[in-house]
């Protein structure tokens, strides 16, 4: 009976209720990206659909940036909410707001100027692919951090229409100008019009947190560089991990192989993708936990129970069918990449339990891991940059270092230090 009750406390505590609705939300994100590469598999053909791959693979790496800034907000909004301070939530939005759309204009001008070099890079013949694509970091500069503020505030009702929002934009978008005649380059500037829906709605949420006001952000600026340090290698080393193999496979094999890669990465993601929801309600909970003294442990459990369980589905099916599953994601030409899916597909389920561990460690501003993430990372890049024989060389070298990385993370959670500060009461004015 004890064990009864202490289950259904779980199922009705915040955890369950906030994972349904983001899940939720993900899972028709998931469901438009799905759509959108679907359409652009078939109706680009492989060479160009490796080119769309690569490209928004650099992208997510190029924007690491914004990510490390987004985790940051997360964190702070985060602690403003779990002292009830909405005044500066909407203040925190309106400053991130600023610096991120200066930030924006001069990476759209960068890849501007860029676009011929990135281009030859990359093995993309048209470099007006290279010129639309500055649209979309634009807007991933601007539109995370904004959302970050929504996602700190664990407003996740408005955090999955958001995010919902954006997917549906990119698909109608995408689609629509592909569809007109304009290729590449279309489905990439549809992806942007995607982004910028989103970021309407998203700056509409913020400022209703609290009406316009001249309240002051007082920050302790060596402890905002300690988080953001920590926080930023943290992010470099996982968008490496997640992406980095796309644009090294892109630049090694022919536009063939890359493209056949680029299905295998889109199936791995899905799994990457759909327990992604996951970290996304860790960091707030933890920090918020933390910030008023309260263990933050069974977060991580409950998260653990929820990524294995999504995975371990879908790592099933990708055994039992895995020719089935890359002919429905990337259509009959891409069948050659079926052996490779199941291999790729563990490795991608190991880097969602090392996002979510990472996670609770930056939301308890704990860093002491860093080292072993980033040196994995790193290791990585250069194992594949002098082994790179087969699709296989490069599958298994991201099994090991995932491995390697997680257990390292693992150690870290068993031997804690001391938590950081709050930075909502002490520090801020």
């Amino acid at each position: 009976m004890i064990r009864i009750g202490r289950l259904q406390r779980i199922l009705r505590g915040d955890f369950v209720r906030h994972g349904l609705i983001v899940f939720a939300s993900s899972s028709v994100v998931n469901l438009f990206n799905y759509v959108f590469h679907f359409f652009m598999s078939r109706r680009l053909g492989v060479v160009d659909y490796g080119a769309l791959a690569s490209i928004l693979a650099g992208l997510v790496i190029v924007s690491v940036p914004s990510a490390i800034l987004t985790m940051v907000v997360v964190r702070y909004a985060a602690e403003f909410k779990a002292v009830g301070d909405n005044v500066r939530l909407r203040v925190l939005g309106d400053r991130v707001m600023v610096l991120t759309t200066a930030a924006g204009v001069v990476a759209l001008v960068l890849c501007f100027l860029l676009r011929s070099a990135v281009a030859h890079y990359l093995n993309i013949d048209d470099a007006r692919a290279i010129a639309a694509a500055g649209l979309v970091l634009a807007a991933s500069i601007v539109l995370p951090a904004i959302r970050g503020v929504v996602q700190g505030a664990q407003d996740f009702r408005q955090l999955a229409l958001s995010t919902a929002l954006e997917a549906w934009g990119k698909v109608m978008f995408g689609i629509a100008f592909v569809v007109a005649g304009f290729g590449l380059t279309g489905a990439i500037v549809g992806f942007a019009c995607g982004s910028l829906v989103s970021l309407a709605y998203t700056v509409r949420i913020v400022r209703r947190y609290a009406p316009t006001t001249a309240a002051h952000l007082r920050v302790d600026l060596r402890r905002l560089w300690v988080t953001t340090r920590g926080v930023a290698l943290c992010t470099f080393a996982l968008t490496s991990m997640s992406f980095a193999d796309l644009l090294l496979v892109k630049h090694f094999f022919s536009p063939q192989v890359a493209g056949l890669y680029g299905a295998i990465s889109l199936v791995g993601k899905v799994l990457l993708f759909v327990v992604g929801f996951v970290p996304t309600i860790v960091l707030p909970k933890a920090t918020a936990r933390a910030t008023n003294g309260e263990p933050a442990l069974p977060i991580l459990l409950q998260a653990f129970a929820a990524t294995f369980a999504i995975s371990g589905t879908g790592l099933a099916i990708i055994e039992l069918a895995p020719q089935l599953v890359i002919r429905t994601m990337a259509g009959a030409a891409f069948i050659g990449a079926a052996p490779y899916v199941f291999p790729y597909a563990i490795a991608m389920t190991l880097l969602a339990a090392l996002s979510l561990v990472t996670a609770y460690q930056i939301g308890l501003a704990r860093f002491r891991f860093v080292p072993v993430l980033l040196a994995t990372a790193v290791g990585e890049v250069v194992a594949i940059q002098f082994s790179h024989g087969s699709l296989a060389d490069v599958i298994r070298i991201l099994l090991i270092g995932h491995f390697i990385a997680l257990a390292g993370c693992l150690v870290a959670v068993a031997w804690p230090v001391a938590v950081d500060r709050p930075v909502g009461v002490r520090e801020v004015a």
